[in-house]
């Protein structure tokens, strides 16, 4: 079981008074109003004020990993059926219609949306290889692209705000670590953390 907790910047933690469950990806909104999260695989929205909740997908499908999109009027998540095969769907927060970003993926789950809110950074594991970062046109044709591609695993691909830096986790050294290279890729990467990092935040 878990629960949330907001941490200010002075390290002052409070309490959201929601019932202990168990809570996983959480993902706050543009305008902190609003927070993502996974439950019993379904997305729901917390009420930041009214410290309030309500299930936002359906039974019909098993979904996480939500994250918003910059202007916050849609939410992005990995879905799969009974049949196992995985999608990257995108919903309309008011009306909620859905748009199939991509489909057929073994497993995949969007990170981060790029600050013009033209690509969306995800990771997939595709079976060759352990994990990969994606980068997936959400404009035009849904044209995907690797960022990182490495016998070791990559993943956790987050945008900077400026949207020309991605930091990320790489088992790369033997040890988990995080690391930021630009974008787009130049072959080159900064080891940001010491002795070792999870899901690297801007």
């Amino acid at each position: 079981q878990r629960s949330f907790t907001w941490i200010d910047r002075n390290g002052k933690m409070t309490d959201v008074r929601f019932h202990q469950a168990a809570y996983f990806d959480q993902s706050l909104s543009p305008n902190d109003k609003q927070f993502a999260f996974h439950e019993d695989e379904h997305i729901w929205i917390g009420d930041v004020e009214r410290e309030t909740k309500v299930k936002f997908t359906g039974d019909e499908t098993k979904e996480w990993a939500p994250i918003w999109t910059p202007d916050g009027k849609r939410i992005i998540s990995s879905s799969h059926t009974d049949t196992g095969a995985f999608s990257l769907v995108a919903r309309n927060v008011d009306g909620r219609a859905m748009e199939v970003l991509k489909s057929g993926i073994l497993t995949a789950w969007p990170n981060s949306v790029s600050p013009n809110g033209r690509l969306l950074a995800y990771t997939e594991i595709s079976g060759k290889t352990a994990g990969d970062m994606m980068i997936l046109s959400l404009v035009g044709q849904r044209k995907d692209e690797p960022f990182l591609v490495t016998p070791s695993q990559e993943w956790n691909p987050m945008f900077s705000p400026d949207g020309h830096w991605i930091a990320f986790n790489s088992d790369e050294s033997g040890a988990v670590e995080v690391y930021v290279a630009q974008y787009p890729a130049s072959g080159g990467k900064v080891l940001i953390s010491d002795e070792g990092g999870y899901e690297p935040r801007w």
